[in-house]
């Protein structure tokens, strides 16, 4: 996630440069032709590309909006787990008596699991290997358990509910704790879901692929419209409207997949961090790792 802005010209014209040069030379080929070969007959007029501009502003208003709204709820989703984590070790530590004599083994045992099981889920939606992230929290029984599991988050939260089940089986916290904590799991259980909704549900591409038609069916037809009016200018006009309207596509296109590991996405990594942060403070540990910081503007 992008924590500032620092205008770079090299990151902003990464993946449309060509289409500004072929524009470019689009409109100085169609400027040469209607100057030197056709006489100003080349033009439609002006209402025809304004029309067709409010369209393409339109399309591209409802695409970068729609990207938004993924970005937006995956974050509060990852929001949600933040504060499920939270509460699910604060419960913990008010419903287990502390002269419980295994006390200090179930709270730091549910509390790593729960770091595990949000490093587990970062890196199902991201599709990285660092799995070292969360086996360090994993005893060598549950890395058995989930080796073999196609969602080792969800086998995470399996174990999870073992371990209070059995907790009220020994009587060790009531049916009306034992609900509470299992309405969290729920909650953690309904974030996991949701993330994996958005990773799996592809942005639909009729929708990408005809705002793009639209804006290189505007492009083609734009010097057409203002040769009349601005002749050598149009070249430079020709220029600057594709940039925008490509520029403003491209942010939709980095917007709409807020969990593939870009630097647009939604941070993930910083996220995890702050949980196992906050977690391990509430279970007393010394050992604590650091804040991740944004580096260059970059938050991931």
């Amino acid at each position: 996630m992008y924590t500032k802005y620092t205008f770079s010209l090299k990151r902003t014209l990464r993946g449309i440069w060509w289409l500004l040069l072929l524009a470019t030379i689009y409109a100085a080929i169609v400027y040469f032709l209607s100057s030197v070969i056709f006489h100003s007959m080349l033009n439609i007029p002006p209402a025809i590309t304004a029309v067709l501009g409010t369209a393409v502003s339109l399309l591209l208003g409802f695409r970068t909006n729609a990207a938004y709204e993924r970005w937006w709820e995956a974050r509060k989703i990852w929001g949600a787990i933040v504060n499920d984590s939270r509460t699910f070790v604060r419960q913990l530590k008010g419903f287990i008596d502390v002269n419980y004599s295994e006390y200090d083994h179930v709270l730091r045992r549910l509390a790593q699991l729960q770091i595990a099981f949000v490093y587990a889920l970062k890196n199902t939606l991201r599709q990285t290997d660092y799995h070292q992230e969360y086996e360090m929290y994993l005893s060598k029984e549950e890395l058995k358990l989930i080796k073999n599991q196609s969602n080792k988050p969800n086998a995470i939260l399996d174990r999870h509910q073992k371990i209070i089940s059995k907790l009220h089986d020994e009587d060790v916290i009531n049916s009306i704790q034992f609900a509470n904590l299992d309405n969290t799991l729920k909650n953690l259980c309904d974030s996991m879901g949701k993330s994996e909704r958005i990773k799996n549900t592809v942005f639909p591409i009729h929708y990408s692929s005809s705002t793009r038609l639209a804006i290189i069916i505007y492009s083609l037809l734009f010097p057409f419209g203002v040769i009349l009016q601005d002749a050598i200018y149009m070249i430079p006009l020709t220029f600057i409207v594709v940039f925008f309207f490509t520029l403003i596509e491209r942010i939709a296109t980095y917007l709409q997949d807020p969990f593939d590991n870009k630097k647009s996405d939604t941070p993930l990594s910083a996220i995890a961090r702050t949980i196992e942060i906050n977690l391990l403070e509430m279970i007393g540990e010394e050992s604590v790792p650091k804040k991740l910081v944004s580096e260059n503007g970059v938050l991931m």
